[in-house]
């Protein structure tokens, strides 16, 4: 950890300045830490990274204790800090804007990933802070549209060298004394390395009710609803339009049991556990929505789907079934394009291309074609543009992506909340990366909400559709029924036999 004097130096030059310790981390894990440092009374995090083919990421991320949160419900945004609420309207990403642009001066250290700043999740239906889409009249969950806390203290987890890195940023205050600020800062931070050698306080004591979970009704009115977006394609009006459905089911307890079985069952490369309160994330993404790391911006579409094998040799066929299908290419294509469009417009003339093309990726209940796009931030552009630029996704929304979404307002019966929206984090140093909120669990107001769509195109068959969608979300159900079963019965990689 830097001296004293070195953070009165420093401080001259920056708007906030890192303290770090590292320890061992033998004895602990991602789940342990996230336990042993929560509170029930102040917002916390937990994210985690698998790629595919791999049975562990290279770093974990913990935090809680936000120095302040900011909210969005229509135009109203909150700003709450100190138990004190600054009510405003408007946009949050002018906010986050606001704030990052005031903390963005930060003292670089070396460390990967998430370090401090803000985290958190911006809803679908903040489309129309970006475009002119009708709000459903419809809505089942009764949730900030978006949600992000200031947290200035993070733990890291790495799992390759088995070491704990605890960072508390000190936000510098230039009327009060830079001595006490460091002392109270470095008092943070022993706080965190005392509580991370407590035991962790495990509660399973979740359950919810799995045959409440219906089907008849909402398979007839899915299929009417793709049947109608064809009549749209043929019509002229789009070329591909991403159709949902919901599931959701009661529940009681603590909520975070369906993580820990989610992590085992779905890893993927955006794992998180978002605990706001009266609303809980629980995800497992694929999918990275924009990623800004060193002024260059990523977008990953994610495109073209089949369910995984029972075995290896129908794993094979499914995976030369899926890459000689047509239809899924022309989709891939199209919705690269899109992304190429997207990150375009934020981009300097000349850099957006395609390092990563049409790479078949396999997770724990599907197979998917994988395309990345990159482009250099324009000198004048900010992480917050991007993000403007690339949302929603045009792999849960349609292209064109505005006229598919005015479709999604008409046909999907409501408003679709977080599903296909945003999870990540804005960092000090301006490094943005988010995923898309699909195979992702919304605890809230006892109810636990599950998403899923499908892409529909001309030659879309409506009951295939259907069954993409159960296909997508039976991760997150299996992981409902180990966690109300205490997770017992648990088992990696769902359909795994076919995989490698």
């Amino acid at each position: 950890m830097i001296s004293k004097k070195e953070f009165q130096t420093l401080s001259d030059q920056y708007a906030v300045v890192p303290l770090v310790e590292t320890i061992l981390a033998d004895l602990h894990t991602p789940v342990s830490i996230y336990l042993t440092l929560r509170s029930e009374t102040a917002p916390s995090f937990l994210l985690e990274s698998v790629e595919p083919d791999e049975r562990i990421g290279r770093f974990s991320f913990v935090g809680t204790d936000p120095l302040l949160m900011i909210k969005a419900k229509g135009d109203a945004i909150d700003i709450e800090s100190n138990g004190t609420t600054e009510r405003r309207r408007g946009k949050i990403l002018d906010v986050l804007e606001e704030f990052s642009d005031r903390y963005r001066n930060v003292a670089e250290h070396e460390q990967q990933g998430f370090a401090g700043g803000f985290l958190g999740y911006f809803g679908y239906d903040r489309v129309n802070e970006i475009e002119h889409i009708p709000l459903h009249p419809v809505s089942e969950q009764d949730v900030p549209d978006a949600m992000f806390g200031l947290f200035q203290s993070v733990v890291k987890f790495d799992h390759l060298h088995q070491l704990l890195t605890v960072t508390h940023n000190v936000i510098i205050e230039k009327r009060r004394p830079l001595d006490g600020q460091y002392d109270l800062g470095v008092k943070i931070l022993k706080e965190i390395l005392e509580r991370l050698g407590r035991p962790p306080l495990i509660n399973n004591s979740f359950h919810c009710d799995l045959d409440s979970v219906g089907d008849g009704a909402d398979r007839n009115a899915y299929c009417s609803a793709v049947a109608r977006a064809k009549e749209y394609i043929h019509e002229g009006d789009i070329f591909q339009v991403v159709l949902s459905r919901r599931v959701q089911v009661p529940f009681s307890g603590d909520p975070f049991p369906v993580y820990r079985a989610l992590r085992i069952i779905n890893p993927s490369p955006y794992l998180f556990y978002l605990d706001f309160g009266p609303v809980k994330l629980i995800g497992s993404s694929p999918e990275v929505l924009v990623r800004v790391q060193d002024r260059t911006v990523t977008v990953m579409p994610i495109a073209g789907t089949r369910k995984r094998g029972k075995t290896g040799e129908e794993d094979k066929h499914l995976e030369e079934e899926l890459l000689l299908d047509e239809k899924e290419a022309a989709e891939h294509v199209m919705l690269v394009d899109l992304g190429r469009n997207d990150i375009g417009r934020v981009s300097e003339f000349g850099t957006v291309h395609v390092p990563l093309f049409k790479r078949l990726k396999r997770f724990s209940h599907v197979m998917h074609l994988v395309s990345e796009v990159q482009g250099k931030l324009k000198e004048h552009s900010t992480s917050i543009d991007a993000m403007r630029a690339c949302f929603p996704a045009g792999t849960v929304s349609g292209a064109p992506k505005v006229r598919a979404m005015e479709i999604i307002h008409e046909l999907e019966p409501v408003r679709r909340g977080i599903y296909a929206g945003a999870v990540g984090y804005l960092g000090f140093n301006g490094a943005l990366d988010t995923c898309i909120a699909i195979r992702t669990v919304v605890a809230a107001n006892s109810m636990l909400t599950i998403q899923a769509g499908a892409g529909i195109v001309a030659d879309s068959v409506p009951e295939q559709e259907y069954k993409e969608t159960e296909n997508k979300a039976q991760a997150l159900l299996d992981a409902l029924a180990v966690a109300s079963n205490g997770l017992l019965k648990i088992h990696s990689g769902g359909n795994s036999g076919g995989q490698p």
